[in-house]
C-alpha cells in the first residue's frame, strides 16, 4: 500500500514539473515583471514539494519501503533529482531576473525620451543573464524576455 501512496505522490509531483515546463501564452503588453513573478510562483511552488519531500511523512514512508527493497524507488530518486534540478533553475532564474527589475522599474513610471538613458542599463544586465545564468540563457528564454522589455 506505501508503494502505490508513493505512486500518487510521483504523479502529483510529475504533474506540477510538466506545468512548470509548459510554454505560457502571454499578451504581448506584459513586461519583465511578469517574467519575474512566474519564476517566483515557480520556485515557490517547488521548494514547497522539496519541504514536503523532506518532511516526516515522506521519509518514513521511504524508509519502510527502503527496508524492503522496493523497486520503485529508483523512479523516485529519479523524479526526485528531477524535482531538485527545477527548484534550482527556477531559483537560478529569479536571482537573475531580480538584477533585471532593478533596471526595468524606472521603465514602467518613466517617460518615453527619459527611457533612452537607461537602455544601455537594461542590455548589459540582459547580456549579464545571458553570459551568466546556467539555465535562463537559451534562445527561447532570451527572445521571450526581450520581447517583454
Amino acid at each position: 500500500q506505501l508503494e502505490e501512496v508513493l505512486m500518487i505522490w510521483y504523479k502529483q509531483i510529475e504533474h506540477v514539473l510538466i506545468e512548470s515546463k509548459q510554454i505560457r501564452r502571454e499578451s504581448n503588453k506584459t513586461g519583465p515583471e511578469v517574467e519575474l513573478e512566474h519564476w517566483k510562483y515557480i520556485s515557490a511552488k517547488l521548494n514547497f514539494i522539496i519541504e514536503q519531500i523532506k518532511g516526516q511523512n515522506c521519509k518514513a514512508v521511504l524508509n519502510v519501503l527502503r527496508a524492503g527493497h522496493s523497486k520503485i524507488l529508483k523512479t523516485w530518486q529519479e523524479l526526485d533529482a528531477r524535482i531538485t534540478d527545477a527548484a534550482n533553475e527556477s531559483k537560478d532564474n529569479v536571482k537573475y531576473l531580480h538584477t533585471l527589475e532593478k533596471v526595468c522599474q524606472p521603465l514602467y513610471i518613466t517617460d518615453v525620451v527619459s527611457m533612452r538613458h537607461r537602455i544601455p542599463d537594461l542590455i548589459k544586465a540582459i547580456q549579464m543573464i545571458h553570459g551568466v545564468s546556467k539555465y535562463y540563457n537559451t534562445s527561447e528564454r532570451m527572445t521571450s524576455l526581450l520581447i517583454k522589455v
